[in-house]
């Protein structure tokens, strides 16, 4: 969960997000177990429990990011840009970028084939 209540029955946030940031798009990885969420807080993309909420980690981005998808295996995120022509891939056990190359300016809904070899 992204937002949960204190003992005294006010919202507060969690896993670094704070009441009032902004989140984005998100995707699951049953396998690794985690909720992938883009964000414009502390880190531009955080990993989550996906049954209890809890932060597992994330990563800061070099730019502003766009979108997120993920690969047919759940290994890899593809994160973009939002204002450069930049797409980043991403390992999802680590939050560690393994490639950056360049896209289409405002690139969205990435998804990579079922043999992780191209995006389209």
């Amino acid at each position: 969960m992204l937002l949960k209540q204190d003992a005294g029955g006010r919202t507060v946030g969690t896993a670094d997000i704070k009441l009032g940031d902004s989140t984005g798009p998100m995707v699951r990885s049953p396998r690794l177990g985690q909720i992938f969420v883009e964000t414009e807080s502390r880190y531009n993309v955080i990993a989550l429990d996906q049954h209890t909420g809890e932060f597992r980690g994330g990563i800061t981005l070099p730019s502003l990011n766009w979108d997120i998808s993920i690969s047919p295996d759940q290994s890899t995120l593809y994160v973009t840009a939002a204002f450069e022509r930049r797409i980043w891939k991403i390992d999802a056990a680590t939050l560690e970028i393994i490639a950056e190359f360049e896209g289409p300016l405002h690139c969205r809904k990435l998804m990579p084939s079922t043999d992780g070899k191209f995006l389209f």
